[in-house]
């Protein structure tokens, strides 16, 4: 059974040392960086986002920002519940997005997920801000193959 979204996070914020949220959508500040918190769409779970950031607007620093991305992703799979995710529409906004339940007993379940989330803006944010080609890294050429072992 999952409590209501807006006693649970009012719970998480105690929990913190902070007053909580009133009838808006509840957001915390960390350093500098802004973390969402929604309830999901059955009401079971919180799901809880920040962006990351914006991909280039095409060409081969946007192909290796994705291939980056992927790769360093794909390290976490087996210790991190939290995973990216593009936006919808044209601007590719890169979010890191995760879930917990909606119950007033897993506030430090919530305050664990949120880590995660602020640990893939730490480990992603230079992929996103930097140039990717800068230093000792060059382009990958169209000829290039990159296998994946799972």
């Amino acid at each position: 059974m999952s409590d209501s979204f807006e006693a649970v996070t009012g719970a998480l914020w105690r929990s913190l040392g902070l007053v909580p949220p009133g009838t808006e959508r509840p957001a915390l500040q960390i350093d500098g960086r802004t973390v969402d918190l929604a309830p999901g769409p059955d009401g079971t779970q919180v799901v809880i986002s920040a962006s990351l950031g914006r991909l280039a607007d095409g060409g081969a620093r946007r192909t290796e920002q994705l291939r980056r991305l992927l790769r360093d992703g794909l390290g976490l799979l087996l210790t991190n519940q939290a995973g990216l995710r593009l936006t919808a529409g044209s601007d590719a906004q890169v979010e890191a997005v995760t879930t917990a339940p909606c119950r007033l007993d897993a506030a430090p379940l919530l305050r664990g997920r949120i880590e995660e989330v602020l640990h893939l803006l730490e480990l992603h944010a230079a992929t996103l801000e930097a140039d990717p080609f800068a230093g000792t890294h060059a382009p990958m050429s169209l000829g290039e193959t990159m296998l994946l072992r799972l």
